[in-house]
């Protein structure tokens, strides 16, 4: 089932095969439509699933048909439009086709730029979490998560014990010069002499 993702067992399949459009500018805008409607819903389909790379490699494929679709849709127009010159003359119909063929080429440049920009977030993604390098992001993500759970206790430990016990050095200090202070006070009184 080219073009259909599996969940269990619902498949969504709406694309229809060229044989079953005909040829023309209309069939070709339909078929584009009926590919963007089964892509939506088969991205949403490995969306909920939680299936990254499936959904990027389903949007991939529907983008690869889409262009296609629509490279066909350019290629009818551009063919209309070559034979809309009346003694190599342009009529209003050529000037119309003009404007859906450039419609149609914008189109097809951002369907191509998806589809580059897919190509290279699935084989990043494929990158980060299969094969060897996989395993090591994988690894990579635990230690930094491990190492923020440490950094969390040892703050937490600054906090309930250090500065508990710099607060008690300062009292004893303070205490201690106190006492010292009260002690050289002592030593300095004069000397009473009982008789």
């Amino acid at each position: 089932m080219a073009g259909a993702t599996p969940l269990g067992n619902m498949v969504i399949k709406l694309g229809l095969d060229d044989a079953d459009f005909g040829r023309g500018v209309s069939n070709s805008k339909k078929q584009v439509g009926y590919l963007a409607k089964e892509m939506s819903a088969n991205m949403k389909i490995a969306d909920m699933a939680g299936d990254k790379i499936g959904k990027l490699g389903t949007k991939y494929e529907s983008l690869t048909k889409i262009i296609g679709a629509q490279e066909k849709q350019v290629a009818a127009l551009k063919k209309a439009y070559d034979e809309s010159f009346v003694d190599g003359k342009a009529t209003d119909s050529t000037k119309r086709l003009a404007s859906q063929l450039q419609d149609a080429n914008g189109k097809l440049a951002s369907y191509q730029t998806q589809l580059k920009n897919t190509a290279g977030d699935l084989a990043e993604l494929q990158v980060k979490t299969t094969g060897v390098t996989g395993s090591i992001n994988k690894y990579s993500d635990k230690l930094i998560s491990s190492g923020k759970k440490i950094e969390s206790f040892g703050n937490g430990l600054i906090k309930g014990v250090t500065v508990p016990f710099a607060a008690a050095a300062t009292a004893v200090t303070t205490a201690a010069i106190s006492w010292e202070s009260d002690f050289a006070g002592v030593n300095s009184l004069p000397s009473l002499i009982v008789i």
